[in-house]
């Protein structure tokens, strides 16, 4: 299985190496209408629209070219940095004028700001982004007097734009990142992979560059505050075109110095370069004193030659860095070939290219157009001297195809390129594993992110066992390395010991030792406990209690004692369940006992069982039930049991005495009669009142009447709420109301009582003479009751009055004031017997002439005079008013007396 997992493993960094190295630059695209295509091993020059475009009748094959293909080596887009065709040779629909300035015509032939800048653009796949990619524009030199000369900006393609064909991404086209920097532009990957250098040179004044420039590209974006490298260069030599360019291994930079025109004088400067940092050092100029107008300029594959073309005397010039001494490497120079040649590309067949042809230099002080355009290569650039294979002419252009001084622009990519792997074996003494062996990675120092075939990480790792193991990580520059080891142990491995703790209380202990599997060593076992009682021989001991043992373990070569100790666990089983469940519910019991138990048996209490780790369980009748549950493991048993109570489902009802009753006569008595189960009732009694109770009975007395509807609605703890609804037939009293008590008047008609309430239905009356009539005639004063008591359950209700012997308003009608002695005034003597608090009496004749008035209460009355004279026989009218003490508004009598003498 861990060789299987290590194939796994290779076939997968193979893969990675295989996409690491996939080709990005298969296809070139420069020039005027020019391509080249290494796909398939043999370059084929192809037709391109590179130079053609659609808003102008001019044209160009400048400088300033980059084109960029997919990991399988297919063309995705090219640009000159300021239009951007896709594949299929059309303008992109947003890319077109990728600096925002519309560019005067230079010269007839150049007609965009960027086409003739030595390096003036650059395609950087955006890190941490399959589909996007950075356009960085360079404007030329030719731009100072538009001030817009030296510009540094940046779009953004995303290829899944426009049908899969690529476009500018909206509003991320001609963004602005630096001024005043020199037509040199180039970048490498960072140190470790995780971002990459854009590099530009910078001016304090027009021509006149003096530091370097290296902006971070990272999957978070452009870090547009650049490092700073004050080497500077020098003035003989700071003319502002010419080129960077960056070895394969990062570690050297050439940078050239050219200007146009016969009077400048300029070379080529060799720099350290460190990709962790961006910082350039110990510059060594190549041309120290000499008329050279370097221009273009290549490191050979394994990073020991440099060329450098010169375009002023049309030379190839060949420097070898393997020498450690300036002095060495300044004196290997080689002249390589005396044709003119402008930019030196590496292809990806190993060839150093180049543009070959012919130039009248000092036409006009300015260079003439080219005339019988070829490549040249260098066809073993490793090789020293004239071994690196010259070629003047090594591939002719097509028909109409023009190429000046510009070949693409590198395309730097994040991606590991090579697998670097390396085996190594190793052996150990007898029992390695007691003092492991160490491995350790080939790269101990110079790598980065070991990870070992267990995922741990490291330079170092420790083994005890025989087999195969790796490491993989990373060496600069972005390589991935896979280290393998073959361990074995002559002698034998160590076994391990296993053992099996014994349960508390029992004898059931267990160790046994295991060797490797592909170990032919034969081992001898002995097994003791603290007593050093031999205890067995074989490789396995077993039923022994708690405690401490050594296992002493030999070989032909290799004798070596182990102690352990054998614990004693304590494990239980536990479960969780509903204490109280309703009858016909479906109960779940979730076992809870650790991990230890592997089997169970449950018993439910009525007679059903299960060997479900977690069961359910439905109980059919209602009771108490025990369960049990046993468990079984590798160590211990245990049995827990719990109690489970089944309420029942049956329906409660109630009983009432009596259930027919009079108002406020008798209570209602209320017998429950539900279940036990049942925790408490909650009684309505039809009447808004209610009562919660246990099962006891209880009583209700009703103050209205009416049928009331009786409800005991039955809680449980587990089963559902049940209710049950009986009738009352609550009857009213019958309204009794013989009127307000009062008196027999003298010589007065009897006062007749009766019911003055209509009873309907039957009833019967009883008077508290013992009549049972309608009406009762008073002739005498006295307390008299009435008692109706009506049918069908015997209601009733009494009323008693009381009738005094006087009348209050018994006012005389007639008097004889003939000095008899008897009824000789006329006044309401017994109408005074009441307490009166106003009293006022007038008498009238009828001519209705006031003839007497008194307001006295304790006088005679009228004698029959008025003014002393009598008054004649006959009819008057009287009008008395009084106020009671009982009565608050005034009572008047208004009558006739008849005056008799």
């Amino acid at each position: 299985m861990q060789n299987k997992s290590i194939l796994v493993i290779i076939a997968m960094l193979l893969l990675a190496g295989l996409k690491c190295s996939a080709q990005y630059e298969n296809v070139w695209v420069f020039g005027f209408g020019t391509g080249i295509d290494f796909n398939g091993g043999i370059p084929k020059v192809i037709h391109t629209n590179m130079g053609i475009y659609p808003d102008t009748s001019l044209w160009a094959w400048g400088e300033g070219n980059a084109s960029v293909c997919d990991a399988s080596g297919r063309l995705l887009f090219y640009t000159e940095g300021y239009y951007v065709w896709d594949r299929n040779g059309n303008v992109m629909p947003n890319g077109h004028r990728l600096i925002p300035f519309q560019p005067p015509v230079y010269q007839t032939g150049y007609v965009t700001p960027t086409s003739s800048s030595a390096q003036g653009v650059i395609i950087v796949p955006m890190p941490g982004n399959e589909d996007k990619y950075y356009i960085f524009s360079l404007t030329a030199q030719e731009y100072y007097r538009q001030y817009s000369a030296g510009n540094l900006y940046y779009s953004i393609v995303d290829m899944s734009l426009n049908g899969g064909a690529g476009d500018i991404v909206p509003n991320s086209k001609g963004i602005l990142i630096d001024s005043f920097l020199a037509e040199k532009m180039t970048a490498v990957v960072g140190d470790r992979c995780d971002n990459i250098w854009l590099l530009t040179c910078g001016f304090t004044t027009i021509f006149s560059p003096s530091q370097f420039k290296a902006y971070s590209i990272t999957p978070s974006g452009i870090n547009t505050t650049p490092v700073i490298s004050n080497v500077g260069l020098s003035a003989s030599i700071n003319a502002p075109l010419g080129q960077f360019v960056v070895a394969p291994n990062r570690k050297k930079l050439i940078a050239t110095q050219s200007q146009k025109g016969i009077s400048e004088i300029t070379g080529a400067t060799l720099f350290d370069f460190d990709p962790a940092t961006g910082l350039l050092s110990n510059p060594l100029q190549l041309f120290p004193s000499e008329e050279t107008a370097a221009y273009g300029a290549c490191f050979s594959p394994d990073n020991t030659k440099v060329y450098i073309s010169d375009i002023k005397n049309g030379n190839i010039f060949q420097f070898d860095l393997s020498y450690n001494d300036s002095a060495a490497i300044l004196s290997s120079r080689f002249k390589v070939g005396t044709i003119f040649a402008s930019d030196l590309k590496l292809a990806p067949d190993g060839k150093i290219y180049f543009i070959s042809s012919n130039y009248n230099l000092h036409y006009n002080n300015r260079w003439s157009d080219p005339i019988d355009i070829s490549l040249g290569a260098i066809g073993f650039p490793n090789r020293a001297g004239a071994a690196c294979g010259y070629d003047s002419s090594a591939l002719e252009l097509l028909s109409g195809q023009k190429a000046w001084l510009g070949l693409p622009n590198v395309v730097p990519v994040i991606k590991p390129d090579t697998l670097g792997t390396g085996q190594e074996a190793v052996s150990a003494n007898c029992f390695a594993n007691i003092n492991p062996p160490s491995i350790t990675a080939r790269n101990d120092t110079s790598g980065w992110n070991y990870i070992w075939d267990d995922g741990t990480y490291g330079t170092t790792r420790k083994v005890d066992m025989p087999g195969t193991y790796w490491v993989s990580y990373h060496t600069p520059p972005c390589n991935y390395n896979i280290d393998t080891f073959y361990v074995s142990f002559s002698n034998g491995v160590l076994p391990d010991i296993h053992f099996r703790n014994a349960c508390k209380g029992f004898r059931n202990g267990k160790a046994w030792a295991t060797t490797y599997s592909g170990d032919t060593v034969t081992y001898h076992y002995l097994w003791q406990n603290d007593n050093d009682d031999t205890l067995s021989i074989a490789d396995t001991l077993q039923n022994v209690p708690s405690g401490n043992y050594t296992l002493r373990v030999s070989t032909a070569q290799c004798d070596t004692t182990l102690s352990f100790f054998i614990s004693e666990e304590e494990h239980h089983v536990f479960f969780l369940a509903d204490s109280i469940v309703c009858q016909g519910t479906v109960l779940s019991f979730q076992n809870t006992s650790d991990s230890s138990f592997t089997q169970f048996y449950w018993d439910f209490g009525d007679q059903s069982s299960s060997l479900l780790q977690d069961p359910v369980h439905t109980y059919k009748e209602t009771g108490s039930y025990e369960v049990t549950l046993a468990g079984m493991g590798n160590i211990c048993a245990d049995t827990t049991r719990k109690t489970i109570t089944v309420d029942s489902l049956l329906p409660g009802t109630f009983l009432a005495e009596p259930d027919r009753i009079c108002v406020g006569q008798e209570a209602v008595s209320f017998y429950p009669l539900v279940d036990s189960t049942a925790i408490s009732l909650q009684w309505q009694f039809g009447d808004g009142n209610g009562l919660r109770t246990g099962h006891e009975k209880i009583q209700h007395a009703y103050d209205a009447s009416g049928l009331m509807p009786v409800t005991m609605t039955a809680y449980f703890r587990a089963c559902p709420v049940t209710s049950f609804t009986d009738t009352v037939y609550v009857y009213a009293l019958p309204q009794v109301d013989l009127g307000p008590d009062t008196a027999l008047c003298m010589n007065g008609a009897p006062i007749v009582l009766q019911n003055l309430q209509n009873i309907p239905g039957d009833y019967q009356q009883l008077w508290s003479t013992g009549d049972t009539t309608e009406t009762l005639k008073i002739t005498h004063p006295g307390i008299y009751s009435l008692t109706v008591r009506t049918e069908p359950v015997g209601c009733s209700s009494t009323e008693s009055i009381t009738i005094s012997k006087d009348c209050y308003i018994d006012i005389p009608n007639v008097f004889t004031p003939n000095g008899d002695g008897a009824n000789d005034y006329f006044f309401p003597r017994q109408l005074l017997t009441w307490e009166v608090t106003q009293f006022k009496m007038q008498i009238f004749n009828r001519w209705g002439k006031l003839i007497f008035e008194t307001d006295r209460k304790d006088g005679r009355g009228w004698d029959g005079r008025f003014n002393g004279r009598e008054q004649p026989q006959g009819v008057y009218i009287y009008l008395i008013q009084v106020t009671l003490v009982d009565k608050k508004d005034m009572q008047i009598y208004r009558g006739n007396v008849t005056l008799i003498r």
